[in-house]
């Protein structure tokens, strides 16, 4: 999946991701970070700042939700055409904007 950071000046693979979190506020700063890191180092990467911690929380829901989302065809015939449809499921590319913080 790619994540396009708040700021919009990055996207993000998740293809070689070790976690991605909430982060609590650095020193001397209020935000809570939606953060990425990387497998093969554990460098982290800041998608989003959120002032408070439930809306960080609720966006790493939403980036679940959607790496998680499918269609689904359960297949069966047309009584009108007569026609068969095989059952099927498709997976789309995965995308997410980080959306922005509500203050």
């Amino acid at each position: 999946m790619w994540i396009l950071t708040q700021n919009g000046e990055r996207i993000l693979s998740t293809e070689a991701l070790d976690e991605i979190r909430v982060a609590d506020p650095a020193p001397g700063k209020s935000d809570y970070a939606v953060m990425i890191n990387r497998r093969i180092d554990g460098k982290g990467f800041a998608l989003g700042f959120y002032h408070k911690k439930e809306k960080a929380m609720a966006v790493l829901q939403e980036i679940i939700k959607t790496q998680g989302s499918w269609y689904r065809c359960d297949g069966g015939s047309n009584p009108i055409t007569g026609h068969y449809q095989q059952a099927f499921g498709l997976i789309p590319p995965k995308t997410y904007t980080m959306p922005a913080d509500e203050r």
